[in-house]
């Protein structure tokens, strides 16, 4: 009766149970935007890497600054040139109290996002 329920008893007598491990269906690998995408989506941060690796080097180069520098310092920055890299997650179209659009977005690099408006 035990075995054709498929119960375990706590204190063992499992020694006549089998169950088979799942038939896992055939699916296409993803590729690397796409696995990094689903990563964030689903844990809220990248796992095997970052979007913008490819471009490190170069943002290494003619980056001034980081996006987490930015945001901790924007007063001091203030009417200073800065040149930083991004990827832009998200993009809102809204309407201003007279009517007029604006756009705010999210851009994101290695060391976190700013929202802009």
């Amino acid at each position: 009766e035990q075995r054709q329920s498929l119960q375990v008893n706590l204190f063992g007598d499992t020694d006549d149970l089998s169950i088979k491990d799942p038939e896992l269906p055939v699916c296409e690998h993803w590729t690397v935007p796409q696995q990094l995408f689903f990563e964030k989506e689903v844990t809220g941060f990248y796992i095997s890497g970052h979007p913008l690796d490819p471009f490190a080097m170069t943002i290494k180069r003619f980056c001034n600054i980081t996006i987490d520098d930015l945001r901790n310092n924007m007063v001091n920055l203030k009417g200073q040139q800065v040149t930083f890299a991004g990827l832009i997650t998200s993009v809102t179209q809204r309407t201003s109290k007279k009517g007029s659009l604006y756009g705010q977005f999210t851009i994101e690099d290695f060391s976190g996002d700013l929202s802009l408006t």
